[in-house]
């Protein structure tokens, strides 16, 4: 039998060699919160490039809008409030009309936010409207505004949204570590698409404004009951995010996205890129 005086030792050198251990692990794990700081706000540029290609008539449409965002903490939780600077919109390549950029530069726009960071709804589109109408001509603004509607303006803000927001929040990953999860992907027509999310978080970032975690991430298609084995979204993204409060500093994403011609059978393909950025407001 081993003497009892000569174990402890033994077992309190294995703790102190552990230990280091043990606290390197610990400094590895990150933790996603949702948690924007209360009062704080933020400048946010994007830039949402679409194309569209429908088989049976092979036309391709690239839609571009470049905003301002402010994200504060409300009395119902959290806001964020865009400005819109520009709309642009292309049909294969040349400029065409798009009512969205006839009603919103100039105006803002308000979204509610769930507590995992999600839009939940447009909060302010009757003000919005409102204002529009004083800026425009009568004839122009009862021409287009029927074609602005709180479901078109919620399509495109969660289409060029992080989808990652919501899949992070409440988990703890390790550098180095990879993850799958399941979730949704916002098109801009307002059809949500089920995917399966790769994330990796890659490194620590740390810059003057947060101390940052790189995730790249990869999507890809989930079958869905009675449709072809190949509808849904296939991309790949790389954003900086602060686990602290998920606020999302930079992102790049990609997709390339094949559905069903609404009231059709033929098969469209909607290639998404979204560029965006995020600093504190001075």
């Amino acid at each position: 039998m081993i003497p009892y005086k000569s174990v402890l030792p033994a077992l309190a050198l294995g703790t102190a060699l552990l230990a280091p251990l043990a606290a390197h692990g610990a400094a590895n794990q990150v933790t996603f919160r949702f948690a924007p700081p209360a009062g704080a706000a933020y400048r946010a540029t994007s830039k949402v490039a679409t194309g569209m290609w429908i088989t049976t008539r092979g036309k391709s449409r690239v839609n571009e809008t470049e905003i301002v965002a402010r994200l504060r903490n409300g009395a119902n939780g959290a806001e964020q409030t865009f400005s819109v600077l520009s709309v642009t919109s292309k049909l294969d390549g040349s400029p065409m009309d798009n009512p969205l950029a006839q009603i919103l530069p100039g105006l803002d726009l308000t979204f509610r936010l769930g507590k995992d960071g999600q839009i939940l709804d447009l909060v302010n589109f009757q003000e919005m409207l409102d204002k529009a109408r004083k800026a425009m001509p009568p004839e122009r603004f009862a021409e287009v505004s029927p074609l602005v509607t709180p479901e078109v303006l919620l399509a495109r803000r969660r289409a060029a949204a992080n989808p990652l927001v919501a899949t992070l929040a409440g988990k703890t990953l390790a550098i180095g570590e990879t993850s799958t999860a399941t979730g949704s992907l916002a098109l801009p027509t307002g059809e949500l698409l089920p995917v399966r999310f790769t994330m990796t978080l890659k490194a620590r970032e740390r810059t003057p404004a947060c101390d940052c975690v790189r995730i790249d991430f990869k999507t890809e298609p989930v079958l869905q009951a009675g449709k072809a084995a190949d509808l849904g979204a296939t991309g790949q993204g790389t954003a900086l995010i602060d686990p602290a409060t998920l606020l999302t500093w930079a992102l790049h994403h990609q997709e390339t996205i094949l559905t069903e011609e609404p009231g059709a059978r033929s098969v469209m393909k909607v290639d998404l890129t979204v560029d965006a950025s995020l600093a504190p407001e001075r």
